[in-house]
């Protein structure tokens, strides 16, 4: 991320009480930074998941007014270097953003290895229900395997430790090729992958993604 972005995120962290948000002005008097550089700054991290804006009681949202997400958390943690990536070229295939696909690309980029228990721990909140998380299992265990077949990530050799007696453990997977930041999209009719930072697209064996 920017030194702007790392700025406003550090500032956030710092300042914010725990079931609040912190307004734009604390921000900018908090960093130095001008009014406008905040803003901005501040549009691009909620576009991107690492911040998001406060809302009211009736899903209102407070003007000016944000706080860390858990992939925001994460990224300050592990000490993320990221920087803003090309837009997917027009006719090309296009993610829905902050999708958790997309989120889930964001926090292998930061990590480096997951499995897929990790990550639902960070994109998932507290109080989601059980079939909504399992069919986040199953959307990032697809897309795992196709990232595995596509080159992006390996499976470790080792899992994790088992949680009961009849687990053998989750699956860790290592990111072996970061392109950028937007995630690649698979394309199974055609059997293809399309990285959207590097603009092209790739054929590839795939079962399924």
């Amino acid at each position: 991320m920017t030194w702007t972005s790392q700025a406003v995120m550090e500032a956030v962290k710092a300042l914010v009480c725990p079931k609040g948000c912190v307004k734009h002005a604390a921000i900018v008097k908090h960093t130095g930074l001008k009014a406008r550089q905040v803003a901005d700054a501040c549009a691009k991290l909620v576009s991107h998941g690492y911040l998001e804006r406060q809302l009211y009681a009736d899903d209102t949202v407070k003007p000016g007014c944000y706080r860390l997400t858990a992939l925001g958390q994460a990224a300050l943690e592990e000490g993320a270097k990221l920087i803003s990536g090309p837009k997917a070229p027009t006719g090309k295939p296009k993610v829905v953003v902050n999708s958790l696909r997309d989120r889930a690309w964001r926090v292998l980029r930061i990590r480096r290895k997951a499995s897929v228990p990790e990550l639902l721990g960070v994109l998932l909140d507290a109080g989601t229900e059980e079939g909504d998380i399992r069919r986040a299992q199953n959307n990032l265990q697809k897309y795992l395997r196709f990232l595995c077949r596509a080159g992006y990530l390996s499976e470790m050799r080792h899992r994790e430790a088992p949680q009961s007696s009849t687990s053998n453990g989750a699956k860790r997977y290592l990111l072996l090729r970061d392109t950028g930041p937007l995630p690649p999209v698979p394309q199974v009719a055609s059997g293809t992958v399309f990285d959207q930072n590097e603009g092209k697209q790739y054929d590839i064996a795939l079962e399924r993604a």
